[in-house]
């Protein structure tokens, strides 16, 4: 709303117009739903010559929105109440001091012999108040959803739930139940590497879950399970091949290599550097579908201050060479070993892949599942499909046919 098209004026509820878009600005305490009910009064009515809306109303004619359940209580009984009493005062069975400003100002806007139709317009109104339309934003989202099923491709038997947490924790349960449950137990026990259990599984996909992520190539758990673990089993034992002997060597060239003083004892220790040694050779001599433990075979604390080594990396080994000691060729081993871990760095991780059929298996659910209660945001979203295009309304129905206007509200009180 720019503000050349803005005019900013006092409220007055006798002359307010009643069409197009108005923005009322108003502090706590100032009367709001003083002034909610009165404009509700004049529609009602259908009085006040240009700033009148084109026709009377009836309660059902008439959308007024809240944020709470309590307010939408408040608001329906003030309305009520103000309806009786503005009929009561066209009727004239009020005193004098009973009648507002705003009151003797609605009696002053009627001819006197209409005053008795203006009563019966608003004892309606009142009696019919039960057809009011006065609701919370997600309950009218909710009855719009339900109203237009078909049209917004919703059920007719839709909860609208203001906290979807619940909701979010069954379908979870509901994909582990039907597909962690009938794995094997090789399959389950490389899903615990990535979830333990479902609490796990839930923790990882809190903040994942109203994302949607890349639509996954596996169907379900155990396609990812065996799909990511056959591609990551088929290139770790490809890139173990001569390993063996490459870490038998590279523990011969240690032995040699450390008695002779040229090395930083602090950096390569000998019970150190073959105890990191030794954990390559037992990878190098099994089956294991997963890489070498490399964190194991770093030296420096985890959490250190210090840059973290790994010494069987050739510009590592080489720092740990004292100054002044003679030039030393590593074996190729040693460049094979950064090989290696270049190559195992690009494996296929199991985490993604199970990320992504759980969130499309969440988000698409079979049978039963798809009964899940959909938040207000999916309701807003579908509402868009339930209303009718703007050119297909008629012109006085748009409020976005007309240019707001911002009013600062002096009220009566309460």
């Amino acid at each position: 709303m720019s503000t050349a098209n803005t005019a900013v004026q006092n409220l007055s509820p006798l002359s307010l117009p009643l069409w197009g878009s108005r923005l009322i600005e108003a502090s706590a305490g100032t009367g709001k739903t003083w002034t909610m009910a009165a404009l509700y009064v004049r529609l009602v009515l259908g009085r006040g010559g240009e700033a009148a809306h084109p026709q009377p109303l009836r309660p059902d004619q008439i959308l007024v929105m809240t944020f709470t359940r309590a307010a939408t209580r408040e608001l329906s009984d003030r309305i009520r109440a103000r309806l009786v009493q503005a009929a009561q005062a066209f009727r004239a069975e009020l005193s004098g001091t009973a009648e507002d400003s705003f009151l003797q100002g609605l009696k002053a806007d009627w001819p006197e012999p209409h005053w008795p139709q203006a009563a019966w317009r608003l004892e309606q109104a009142a009696s019919h108040m039960d057809d009011a339309a006065i609701h919370t934003i997600d309950a009218w989202c909710q009855r719009m959803l339900r109203e237009h099923a078909l049209d917004s491709g919703s059920l007719f038997d839709e909860t609208l739930q203001p906290d979807e947490q619940a909701a979010r924790q069954q379908a979870l349960q509901d994909v582990w139940r039907q597909q962690a449950y009938p794995l094997t137990p090789a399959q389950m026990a490389a899903l615990a590497t990535v979830w333990p259990d479902l609490a796990a599984m839930a923790a990882d996909l809190k903040d994942l879950l109203n994302h949607t992520l890349p639509a996954p190539p596996h169907t379900d758990l155990a396609q990812a399970l065996d799909d990511v673990g056959s591609e990551r089993l088929r290139r770790v034992q490809a890139a173990r091949q001569g390993w063996p002997a490459r870490a038998a060597a590279m523990r011969a060239w240690f032995e040699q290599q450390l008695p002779t003083g040229y090395w930083n004892a602090s950096s390569l220790k000998p019970e150190t550097t073959f105890k990191r040694l030794s954990v390559l050779e037992a990878w190098a001599n099994s089956e294991s579908a997963e890489p070498p433990d490399f964190e194991a075979m770093m030296s420096g604390a985890p959490k250190g201050g210090s840059p973290r080594k790994l010494i069987f990396m050739p510009e590592d080994l080489l720092a740990c060479r004292k100054k002044g000691a003679p030039e030393v060729k590593l074996p190729p081993e040693f460049d094979a070993f950064a090989q290696l871990r270049a190559e195992l760095a690009d494996l296929p991780e199991l985490a993604p892949a199970l990320r992504c059929v759980v969130t499309h298996a969440r988000a698409n659910p079979r049978g039963a599942d798809r009964r899940v209660s959909r938040h207000l945001g999916l309701a807003v979203s579908n509402l868009r499909c339930a209303v009718p295009h703007r050119s297909q309304r008629p012109r006085h129905r748009l409020a976005s046919d007309w240019r707001p206007q911002a009013i600062h509200l002096p009220l009566p009180g309460g």
